[in-house]
């Protein structure tokens, strides 16, 4: 895993060197290049997280973050960490190449408002459902410890088609509003990635408080290691258990990874839809 760990790492800073030499040669960068930088300078950064909330999530007993990075560790060292990161690094290009060209390009057509966050927000949830859902599968079944191709790859659609459409549209018309309200209030045409960052931070609160369960519910369904177990199933057994505050499991370590999100995000709509920088 540490090896994987590195020459992923490599790699990613490698290539998006060279992506940042070509945009400042050229002066602009499209979507599709800010995808590209955007998984390939992120992914060793986000991923550690990533591995942190889907086994906190699917052995929700380690009760906390901390107790799951200790487990982790003691377990792997910094190499556990990045398990799974070949899966996750191909879902993370695919992800974020086709999602940043067709947002932009939908933002640029519906709107940059709440409004168009509406319409936004269900096509985004549509595309992913249909791209991702097998990468999200099997980024989740190498995570917690499974060998070989996962078994039932669309183990847990329903519910997580049901979260990527909440999820959608409730974090771009959240995103957006913050923004455009903000901007309204302050007068100011262009945010600083601070003021980016802090209005990410109460979108994805909102977002979160509204869609953490079912992200629970859906590690849950898909790392388990036997039959497809129900949602009632897992609900009641859960809860029962536990208490309603499972369903809000990894919280800590996904609301970080949404701040970052939801931030570059609002920088890129920004560059794309109010600067004289527009490429399409």
């Amino acid at each position: 895993c540490t090896e994987t760990a590195k020459k992923v790492q490599t790699i990613s800073q490698t290539v998006g060197s060279n992506v940042v030499r070509a945009m400042l040669k050229d002066k602009q960068i499209t979507p599709f290049q800010a995808g590209l930088l955007r998984s390939l300078l992120g992914l060793p950064i986000e991923h550690p997280f990533e591995v942190v909330k889907t086994t906190l999530q699917s052995k929700p007993e380690l009760c906390n973050t901390r107790n799951t990075i200790k487990l982790i560790y003691e377990n792997s060292g910094i190499g556990g960490f990045y398990r799974g990161i070949t899966m996750n690094g191909a879902r993370y290009l695919l992800k974020n190449t086709t999602r940043t060209t067709i947002y932009i390009s939908l933002t640029q057509k519906l709107g940059n408002t709440p409004q168009g966050a509406l319409l936004t927000g269900p096509l985004m949830a549509a595309l992913e459902i249909i791209v991702l859902t097998l990468p999200q599968r099997a980024q989740v079944w190498y995570i917690t410890g499974g060998t070989g191709l996962p078994k039932n790859p669309f183990r847990g659609l329903q519910i997580s088609a049901l979260r990527s459409v909440i999820a959608w549209t409730v974090w771009d018309f959240s995103s957006k509003g913050s923004r455009y309200y903000y901007q309204q209030f302050t007068g100011k045409e262009s945010l600083t990635v601070r003021e980016h960052f802090g209005l990410g931070v109460a979108s994805s609160l909102v977002t979160l408080a509204l869609t953490q369960p079912l992200d629970f519910l859906r590690t849950h369904i898909q790392s388990a290691s036997t039959k497809t177990p129900s949602v009632v199933h897992v609900l009641k057994t859960q809860v029962q258990t536990r208490g309603w505050w499972v369903l809000y499991t990894a919280f800590v370590p996904r609301l970080a990874l949404y701040s970052v999100h939801d931030a570059l995000q609002g920088w890129l709509r920004q560059y794309f839809c109010n600067t004289a920088k527009l490429t399409q």
